[in-house]
């Protein structure tokens, strides 16, 4: 699972510090393993999830921003807001 989530965001991503990262549906084996590694690397995290639960245990890793997608029906929309439209 984390060497997946290290794929992603390392060798075809390439994310870099600064950037922003939104690991949509944080919570299973590869979300918290992309939460660490973008953290790592000096990303900011945007995380989805769909019970306040599962958002703490995403906070707990890590995620510095933390949205309810069964809440927040335009999550993507609120995502797009929080990063300057930049998405």
């Amino acid at each position: 699972m984390a060497l997946s989530a290290w794929r992603m965001l390392v060798t075809h991503a390439r994310v870099q510090p600064g950037e922003a990262v939104l690991v949509h549906g944080a919570v299973g084996g590869v979300g918290l393993a992309a939460i660490q590694i973008a953290k790592l690397a000096g990303a900011r995290v945007f995380a989805t999830a769909s019970t306040a639960e599962k958002l703490e245990r995403a906070n707990e890793l890590g995620a510095d921003v933390a949205i309810n997608y069964a809440e927040d029906k335009d999550w993507d929309a609120t995502v797009r807001r929080l990063t300057g439209k930049r998405g």
